[in-house]
């Protein structure tokens, strides 16, 4: 049986091992470990589970504009391989919590290039994100840092958005979706896009709050 801690993983041990430095491999067993913790072990057991699907991290130096990406699908010698490129130089001025976020946003993009998870594909996948899964993975972020606020957990995800939106997706509406979502959780209706955008930068390489063990 597993210890429900943060050096405890239910997770394919060829996914942890892909990564290679120590505090993303934290990061990753923050967000997969803990009885509350099902929304991101749910999406690797999937992977972990199909005989056909092979999820895989990769380090790179830098990622221009961004701090991960996910990929759909390449045929390989062992079957269709998943890959999510992780930007080392930038995530490790993050604190835990955001790597711990960029980690699992990339899963899910994965997981709808993959198919695992249920999508309308009608929207683009970031829209999609935030319709089904922005609640869980707030959820899923203050799960895993027992004194991460709500609040704080949907800036962390809100700044996220707010810097990566699709080339197909209007920015405004976009973040009109997510900022009434975020207000109706919070119940908060007075809530501004700037009070979500100023604390959640502070958790990035921009700020300096937050748990940092990269450094």
């Amino acid at each position: 049986p597993l210890d429900d801690d943060e050096t405890s993983t239910a997770l394919p041990m060829w996914i942890i091992d892909s990564l290679q430095t120590p505090c993303f491999i934290t990061a990753l067993r923050k967000i997969s470990s803990g009885p509350q913790n099902t929304f991101f072990k749910d999406i690797y057991n999937i992977f972990d589970t199909s005989s056909s699907l092979h999820l895989t991290f990769k380090e790179l130096d830098s990622i221009t504009d961004a701090y991960g990406q996910a990929y759909p699908p390449v045929q390989t010698s062992y079957g269709p391989a998943v890959l999510i490129e992780l930007n080392k130089k930038d995530l490790k001025k993050c604190s835990q919590e955001y790597i711990s976020y960029v980690l699992m946003h990339e899963v899910v993009h994965a997981a709808m290039f993959a198919n695992v998870i249920v999508w309308d594909s009608t929207n683009t996948q970031h829209v999609n994100m935030i319709n089904s899964y922005l609640d869980k993975m707030a959820n899923s972020l203050t799960a895993g840092y027992t004194n991460l606020s709500l609040f704080d957990a949907y800036s962390i995800c809100y700044w996220s958005f707010s810097n990566a939106i699709d080339g197909n997706t209007p920015s405004q509406i976009f973040l009109t979706i997510m900022m009434k979502q975020v207000r109706l959780k919070l119940n908060n209706p007075s809530l501004q896009r700037d009070d979500l955008i100023q604390k959640g930068e502070k958790y990035t390489d921009w700020g300096n709050i937050g748990t940092r063990l990269c450094r």
